[in-house]
C-alpha cells in the first residue's frame, strides 16, 4: 500500500549523512556516489539534489540540468520504504521540474540486465535510446532512455480521461484519469465536460451493452470518444469492411505471408509486429477502435476478413506495455487520427513568393518552419501577396521573401503592426535596414566600428581625397545590389552620376578585403547563429551581379559561436541593437584583431545547410519561441499607427 504525499525539499549539506547512508543500502560500488561527489552535487550550480520526508527521509534523487536535456542522475528509496510510493513521487517531481523549466528531454541509464527497473522508468514514458557497451565496467554494460518532456502538460491539456472496468493499476501513465462505467456515467463533475476525450477500453463493446452506452453518452455529452458509437456499428457492416480492405490493396500493403489467414492485433494504431504497422495504420484512421484483432487474407481475392474489439485482458504484457506508450507519448494514438489537432495556442503567417529567384529561405526551410511550429503548438501557413486581406486571421508575421519600402512586404508589415500582430521584419527594422545612411549616421554617432564611411550630398562639393579603390553605395540597396567598387577617378564619377539619379544622398567608404565575410545571426539583441560568407569567385563580394555563371555567390560555412572571436559577437550586438530587437544578419569584416561592421540586414537569409547546420531543429524553435514571447508582449502592448516602440535597448547604455 502506497504511503499519503509526503513533501520533496531541496537537499542541504546537514543532509549529507543521510545521503552517504543511503546510497550504501542502495548500490553497490560500481554506482555509489563518494561523499565528495554527493558534496559537489549539493553545491554546484547545475546539480539539484532532492529528498522526500521533511524530517525523517526515505529517499533521494539526484538530477544535473544541461541546456536541452535533464539527467536523472540517480533515484533511491530506503529498503524498508519500498514498494510505498515514495520512488514515483520523486520521478513525478523531477518530471514536473522538467515541465516547468520547458527542458525538452529527460534522460538516464540503468543496467542492460535490470528489466525490472527498465519496465518502472517506461511506466513513466522513458524510451530506449541506445545500447551502452561496457558502461559501468567491462561487460556491464547499461541501455540509455530518453523521455520527451512536456507530456503531462499535454495530457492535461487534452483532457484524456480512460474509462475501463478492469483494474489498471500499474499498466497506465500516473496523470491519465481512470474512471469505472459507474463513475463515468454519475459523477458528472469529473466526466461530464465537452473538453474531455474519452478512450471507451470496457472489456465489451456490444450493442447496448457497458462500454456501447459509455460511447453513446460520450457522444451526447459533446466529447471526443475513442471508439464512436458509428465505430462500433462499422465494424459490422461487410460494405464498410470491403472499403477499408479495398484501401490496404490499393496501397499494396498485404505481405506475403505463409499463414494464411492471419491474424495480428492493433493498439491504438500500433502492433507489435512491423510488417503489418501501415495495414495498421488504415485501419485506425478508419475505425478509430482502441485494441483491435484485425484477420486478413492474401492473394488475388485476400483482404481484410474481421476485425474485432478485444478488452485489455486479452493482451499479453508486451500488448500493455505498447498502449502505455501510445496513451504517454506526444506522438500517439491522437497524432494517428485524421482531423484531430490538438488546437494550436498560436497561429503564424509566413509572408512568402513563390516565384522569387533568390529567396531569403529556400522550401525546405519554410517546411522546416512549419513543422517545427507544430511541437510548438504553433499552426504556422504560407502566405502571399494576395493574402493581405487575411492578415488579422494571424497571431505573428514572419516575412521570408526579399524586403523593401517600395513593395508589398513594408505594407504587410505596417497592416500587422496596426492590427497588433508580433512580427519579423517590424517595419521600423526594414526602415532602418534598408538604408544606409540611416545606418551610417547611427554606427558613427555610437562609435560603433566601421570602415572609414562618409556621406556625399548631390549637389555640394564633391570629396576630392579619396583613396581607390572606394565603395560607392546606393541608399536603399540590398544583396550587393547597388553596390559598385571604383578602381579610379573615372569610375567613381560614373558611379556618382548614376546613383545620384535616384537618390539625393550616396554613401562611400573604405575598401577593405577580405575573404569572407561574418554573417552572426542575432534575434532579442542576443547572438544564436555564425557563419563564413565567403567572395565569390575572382569577385570582392559575395554575390557576383555580373557574372554570366548560374552560381554567381560564394560559398558559405557555419562556425561554432564558441569558434568565433567574442569582440565580433560583440559588435553583432552592439549594432543590430540601434536597428531594434528583431531577427537580423550583421555583416563584420575583421582584420586580425579588429572588427568592422559593414551594415545590418534585416530579413537574414536562412538556408538548409548553411545557418540552421550547427542548431538543427532548435534553430528554427528559438525564432519560433521569440514568436511565442512576442505574441504574448503584444496581446499586452499598446500601439499607436506611427509610433516607434520603446523596448529596444539604448546601444551605448548596453555597451559602454
Amino acid at each position: 500500500m502506497e504511503n499519503n504525499h509526503q513533501p520533496v525539499r531541496r537537499a542541504t549539506l546537514a543532509d549529507l549523512s543521510f545521503l552517504l547512508a543511503l546510497e550504501k543500502a542502495s548500490f553497490g560500488e560500481l554506482h555509489r556516489s563518494s561523499r565528495r561527489s554527493i558534496r559537489h552535487s549539493l553545491a554546484s550550480a547545475w546539480q539539484e539534489v532532492y529528498l522526500i520526508g521533511e524530517t525523517n527521509p526515505v529517499g533521494a534523487i539526484f538530477l544535473w540540468f544541461k541546456r536541452h536535456t535533464m539527467r536523472i542522475y540517480s533515484i533511491a528509496v530506503k529498503p524498508d520504504s519500498r514498494q510505498q510510493g515514495a520512488g514515483r513521487q520523486l520521478m513525478n517531481f523531477a518530471l514536473e521540474i522538467a515541465n516547468s523549466r520547458r527542458i525538452p528531454y529527460t534522460v538516464l541509464e540503468t543496467e542492460s540486465e535490470n528489466t525490472f527497473l527498465i519496465d518502472w522508468y517506461r511506466f513513466f514514458g522513458f524510451e530506449k535510446v541506445r545500447d551502452l557497451d561496457n558502461y559501468y565496467a567491462p561487460s556491464k554494460s547499461a541501455v540509455k532512455l530518453r523521455r520527451q518532456n512536456f507530456l503531462d502538460q499535454e495530457l492535461e491539456s487534452n483532457r484524456i480521461l480512460i474509462v475501463a472496468d478492469e483494474d489498471l493499476s500499474g499498466n497506465i501513465h500516473p496523470r491519465l484519469h481512470i474512471l469505472s462505467p459507474s463513475d463515468f456515467f454519475q459523477n458528472l463533475d469529473e466526466s461530464s465536460s465537452r473538453e474531455k476525450i474519452i478512450l471507451n477500453l470496457c472489456s465489451s463493446l456490444q450493442y447496448q451493452s457497458t462500454g456501447y452506452y459509455v460511447s453513446m453518452l460520450a457522444s451526447a455529452r459533446g466529447q471526443k470518444v475513442f471508439p464512436a458509437v458509428a465505430s462500433l456499428l462499422d465494424i459490422d457492416n461487410p460494405a464498410i469492411l470491403k472499403k477499408i480492405s479495398a484501401e490496404v490493396k490499393t496501397r499494396g500493403l498485404l505481405p506475403d505471408i505463409q499463414s494464411v489467414p492471419y491474424t495480428f492485433r492493433v493498439i491504438l494504431g500500433s502492433t507489435l509486429e512491423s510488417s503489418f504497422q501501415k495495414i495498421a495504420d488504415v485501419i485506425f484512421r478508419f475505425l478509430n477502435i482502441p485494441v483491435m484483432s484485425v484477420t486478413i487474407s492474401t492473394g488475388n481475392s485476400g483482404g481484410i476478413e474481421s476485425i474485432q474489439p478485444l478488452s485489455l485482458q486479452h493482451l499479453t504484457a508486451k500488448e500493455k506495455s505498447l498502449l502505455v506508450q501510445s496513451l504517454t507519448r506526444s506522438d500517439g494514438f491522437l497524432k494517428k487520427i485524421p482531423g484531430y489537432f490538438v488546437q494550436p495556442r498560436y497561429s503564424l503567417a509566413i509572408l512568402v513568393n513563390p516565384q522569387e529567384k533568390y529567396p531569403p529561405s529556400c522550401s525546405v526551410v519554410l517546411n522546416n518552419f512549419v513543422e517545427a511550429a507544430k511541437k510548438l503548438h504553433i499552426k504556422a501557413e504560407l502566405i502571399t501577396r494576395e493574402d493581405i486581406s487575411r492578415l488579422t486571421e494571424f497571431d505573428a508575421l514572419f516575412i521570408r521573401e526579399t524586403t523593401d519600402l517600395n513593395n508589398h512586404t513594408y505594407v504587410f508589415s505596417r497592416l500587422a503592426w496596426s492590427e497588433g500582430l508580433a512580427i519579423i521584419d517590424d517595419p521600423w527594422s526594414i526602415l532602418r535596414c534598408s538604408n544606409k545612411i540611416y545606418q551610417t549616421e547611427i554606427f558613427q554617432k555610437n562609435n560603433v566600428p566601421m570602415p572609414q564611411t562618409r556621406i556625399l550630398v548631390k549637389g555640394a562639393e564633391q570629396a576630392t581625397d579619396v583613396s581607390f579603390p572606394v565603395i560607392i553605395k546606393q541608399p536603399d540597396s540590398s544583396f550587393s545590389l547597388g553596390v559598385t567598387k571604383a578602381n579610379n577617378p573615372e569610375e567613381y564619377k560614373a558611379a556618382l552620376d548614376r546613383i545620384f539619379n535616384k537618390s539625393d544622398l550616396v554613401v562611400i567608404q573604405e575598401f577593405l578585403y577580405t575573404s569572407y565575410d561574418w554573417r552572426i545571426g542575432v534575434l532579442d539583441n542576443k547572438v544564436f547563429y555564425a557563419c563564413k560568407y565567403y567572395m565569390s569567385k575572382e569577385h570582392w563580394q559575395v554575390y557576383d551581379w555580373n557574372s554570366s555563371e548560374e552560381i554567381n555567390y560564394g560559398s558559405s560555412e557555419a562556425v561554432p559561436l564558441e569558434n568565433v572571436p567574442p569582440f565580433v559577437l560583440h559588435l553583432a550586438v552592439q549594432a543590430s541593437s540601434l536597428m531594434g530587437d528583431g531577427l537580423y544578419g550583421v555583416d563584420i569584416k575583421q582584420k586580425a584583431d579588429t572588427a568592422f561592421v559593414i551594415e545590418v540586414n534585416e530579413n537574414p537569409n536562412i538556408d538548409t545547410g548553411c545557418e540552421d547546420k550547427i542548431g538543427g531543429v532548435s534553430f528554427y524553435e528559438t525564432i519560433l519561441k521569440s514568436f511565442i514571447k512576442r505574441i504574448r508582449a503584444a496581446q499586452k502592448e499598446k500601439r499607436y499607427l506611427s509610433s516607434e516602440p520603446l523596448r529596444w535597448p539604448n546601444a551605448q547604455r548596453a555597451f559602454p
